[in-house]
């Protein structure tokens, strides 16, 4: 599966599908606890119209290949290979709104 595709699938999907839900939504964007650390303000901002996330308490930010792979760990090869075998798995259903 190429990458272009798989950071069209919505951030704001991904993160629902692991049970990591926005404490604050915006409309256009989301406040999120940080999953990578102990964060209480919810300083993680997923835009929903532009699909980028930025964690303000590590100035890290991205697509969501980047955001899988600092969520898991993995490298870009991994990532992608996490969204090719749920595919084929049909287990892959996150998807717009």
């Amino acid at each position: 599966m190429d990458s272009k595709i798989i950071n069209q699938f919505p951030i704001r999907g991904y993160l629902a599908e692991i049970n990591i839900l926005p404490a604050k939504d915006n409309g256009y964007y989301g406040m999120y606890h940080s999953p990578f650390r102990d964060d209480h303000n919810a300083s993680m901002k997923v835009d929903f119209d532009k699909n980028l996330w930025i964690d303000y308490g590590t100035n890290e930010g991205g697509t969501l290949i980047d955001l899988v792979m600092k969520i898991s760990n993995c490298s870009f090869h991994d990532a992608i290979s996490r969204f090719e075998n749920d595919s084929a798995n049909k287990s892959f259903s996150f998807h717009g709104n």
